[in-house]
């Protein structure tokens, strides 16, 4: 959506302060986007961490876009190519926090579970010396509002856990039928090969063949087709888009009305599919991550709250985490964890699927270099219009 040089520049005074009254609607709304209550993927099993996740997660937000400790949230007008208006919404740099917030603990980088890694995330907004997008509001061709979390702020939150394989999709409203009060995220998580982010990083919508994980038809029907891509083996999210109409119509409303329980989705998606996968609105390496490009770099890395994924700062231009490169790629950061040695059958079939996944990802690299990008980003020449 905003990949041409130049549509997204700082606009000076075209960028209009929100009221304190306005902040808080604005908040309200990006809670009920982001987060859910009940059964789903990424529900802990440890109610109290599930509850200091919550709580964490909140505060961020609370102070992202409320910025009870200094710093402005700014709406910018823009228009888009097609002519639909939109809202872009800017968080200004907080003061740094007193405290550890900026702080890392070299011996710390080695977390061990989930939960290890979301305690260290912050709960105040952590770039201090960069002004960063965080929400998008724009209405569809069929005149339905839209409001987006865009990277910046999704890389402050903890990262969300990967969606199941494409042949053994859980549907997560038949996990359980109690009713549960902690929450998770709202938005599901897919992941695609490394190799194919040097192509979404350059504006591409993403293909239905580079698809490796996918989440259930009752998560995206949550979440209305929204969702954010992460690379296997970096799980911070690098893109958020919809996905394709159709796809999402096929796959959350078959016409036999589909079953409840275990669904395989590599019919729709993954190796051998055909068309687009996921339409992008942000991206790494888009214009949007250029507006949030520090002017220093050895400023920012003297002193700023840091990703604890990789313990670089958030002001660094790659949101912190070592496998952004140059918005230009995203690497892996994690090692896969190893099967125990029982699983021989696994073992046995590695060299098949890497053989399999590497011409799926040649597949998925020719299709999106095939792509007119012009027909794709329908928004490519948008314009900011005056408050």
């Amino acid at each position: 959506m905003f990949a041409k040089e130049g549509s997204s520049t700082i606009g000076g005074k075209k960028d209009a302060p929100l009221k304190k009254s306005d902040r808080r609607k604005l908040r309200d709304r990006s809670l009920d986007i982001l987060f859910t209550t009940g059964g789903g993927g990424n529900e802990s099993n440890d109610d109290n961490a599930s509850e200091e996740w919550e709580s964490r997660a909140e505060k961020l937000i609370n102070d992202a876009i409320i910025a009870p400790k200094g710093g402005e949230v700014l709406s910018r007008k823009l228009k888009l190519a097609s002519g639909q208006l939109a809202t872009l919404f800017l968080r200004t740099p907080s003061p740094p926090a007193d405290g550890v917030e900026h702080k890392h603990d070299k011996g710390s980088e080695d977390h061990q579970t989930y939960n290890d890694i979301i305690q260290s995330y912050p709960t105040t907004w952590p770039y201090h010396q960069t002004t960063q997008p965080i929400l998008l509001e724009y209405e569809d061709g069929d005149r339905k509002l839209h409001l987006v979390p865009l990277i910046p702020l999704l890389a402050a939150l903890p990262p969300p856990l990967p969606s199941s394989p494409l042949t053994k999709v859980v549907e997560e409203s038949s996990i359980t039928d109690a009713p549960s009060k902690s929450k998770q995220y709202k938005i599901p998580n897919i992941s695609v090969h490394p190799q194919v982010s040097k192509y979404i990083c350059r504006g591409a919508d993403l293909m239905s063949a580079g698809i490796r994980t996918f989440p259930s038809p009752w998560a995206l029907r949550q979440s209305k087709g929204l969702v954010t891509i992460s690379i296997i083996g970096n799980p911070q999210p690098a893109a958020i888009g919809f996905v394709d109409r159709s796809l999402f119509r096929e796959y959350c409303y078959p016409k036999n009305g589909g079953n409840r329980g275990e669904y395989d989705a590599s019919a729709y998606v993954g190796v051998g599919t055909k068309g687009i996968g996921v339409t992008i609105v942000n991206c790494y390496g888009d214009d949007l991550w250029k507006l949030g490009l520090p002017t220093s770099t050895k400023q920012v890395e003297e002193g700023g709250s840091l990703n604890p994924l990789t313990g670089g700062a958030y002001d660094n231009g790659n949101y912190g985490n070592a496998g952004f490169v140059d918005g230009k790629y995203v690497y892996r950061i994690l090692q896969e964890i190893e099967e125990d040695d029982s699983d021989e059958e696994e073992n046995a079939n590695e060299d098949e699927a890497n053989e399999n996944e590497n011409n799926a990802v040649e597949e998925t690299a020719n299709e999106m270099k095939e792509m007119n990008l012009s027909d794709t980003k329908f928004s490519r020449q948008q314009k900011e219009v005056p408050h």
